[in-house]
């Protein structure tokens, strides 16, 4: 981003980058504008993980069960790990599936 693109940028109503881009939006007019009231972190100190995820774009479509399972099984394994590894007791399951139209659907509980 140029210095020119950030200019218009902090010169843009930020109603209007909230209708644009939801609450990044604001962030962003707020950044710009220079008046971002965040404290800043100590070097090396991580937000703590509130949630724990994987994904992933196949190569080719999906059509049955036999291709999908192999492919739900390693996400499922990798988010298993790692939940161990951070001492995490899950709450919610959620399946999330892009067609190649991306629509998406999703299921949880």
């Amino acid at each position: 981003m140029s210095i020119e693109d950030g200019n218009r940028l902090a010169a843009t109503d930020p109603q209007i980058l909230k209708e644009w881009f939801g609450k990044i939006g604001l962030m962003l007019s707020v950044f710009a504008r220079g008046e971002d009231q965040t404290p800043v972190s100590e070097m090396g100190l991580e937000a703590p993980v509130k949630s724990i995820g994987n994904s992933t774009t196949t190569p080719r479509g999906l059509v049955n069960n036999e291709d999908v399972k192999p492919v739900f099984y390693l996400l499922s394994e990798s988010v298993a790990s790692r939940l161990k590894e951070n001492g995490f007791i899950g709450q919610v399951v959620e399946v999330y599936v892009r067609d190649s139209d991306f629509r998406q659907i999703s299921r949880d509980g």
